[in-house]
């Protein structure tokens, strides 16, 4: 909302390996409404991702890992939100 505002790196689910639990969450979706002259970015830096937002753009991420048995993340939806300038 203002200059220099962000989100610091953190996971909003499970990220780090092991098993699926039910009722844990999956995933996240962000919108974003309004967005900054510069910056504002969301990065997912151990992925090497880094997403420009656009207004009325929309994000999802999940964090379970289909497989036998299932997994959740690990580590690679870790995002922070970049300072707005």
């Amino acid at each position: 909302k203002d200059d220099g505002d962000q989100y610091r790196p953190h996971c909003d689910g499970e990220c780090h390996g092991g098993g699926y639990r039910r009722g844990r969450r999956i995933a996240t979706s962000l919108t974003y409404c309004l967005v900054g002259d510069k910056g504002g970015y969301t990065s997912f830096d151990r992925a090497g991702l880094k997403v420009v937002p656009k207004r009325r753009m929309m994000l999802f991420f999940g964090y379970k890992i289909n497989g036998d048995p299932p997994a959740m993340d690990n580590g690679q939806t870790e995002h922070s939100g970049c300072p707005l300038r």
